[in-house]
């Protein structure tokens, strides 16, 4: 029973729009297509923390002159996971998608690193392009506080 109220509710909500008037379609419909992106939502907010801590762990292990060998196969996880959520219903928001895109070429830096880290060249690159598209003011302002 417990399976079957998604499937009911989404019949309902067909039912709904098919017997609405014109002028109430509209209003339904964009809450139903807010109830079906809901789900594209969290996923990318939960993306967005994980990339953030990637960010600061590379930050954090350039300053202290450590080398991580899981941060490029890290960032190569969720460059996949970024180009999959631009091309979802979570990318048709403006800002949202001019995040994923400025997030993708830095995560698309960092994961083709050479070595564990890559050089002081490189690391110096990647971390101008964090700070000259603000990402991590970005993504602390669109995430929410855990």
């Amino acid at each position: 029973a417990g399976t079957q109220k998604p499937v009911e509710r989404s019949v309902r909500s067909s039912a709904t729009l098919a017997s609405a008037p014109r002028g109430a379609r509209g209003s339904e419909e964009s809450r139903v297509e807010r109830e079906a992106a809901l789900p594209y939502r969290v996923a990318t907010m939960q993306h967005l923390v994980t990339t953030e801590a990637l960010l600061v762990s590379l930050r954090t292990d350039v300053r202290a002159g450590r080398s991580d060998t899981t941060i490029a196969r890290w960032a190569g996880d969720l460059l996949g996971t970024t180009r999959m959520l631009k091309d979802s219903p979570a990318g048709s928001d403006p800002q949202l998608k001019q995040l994923l895109d400025d997030l993708e070429l830095v995560l698309a830096q960092i994961a083709r690193l050479p070595g564990a880290r890559g050089d002081a060249a490189d690391l110096s690159l990647i971390d101008d392009a964090v700070q000259r598209r603000q990402l991590m003011t970005r993504l602390r302002l669109i995430t929410p506080i855990t």
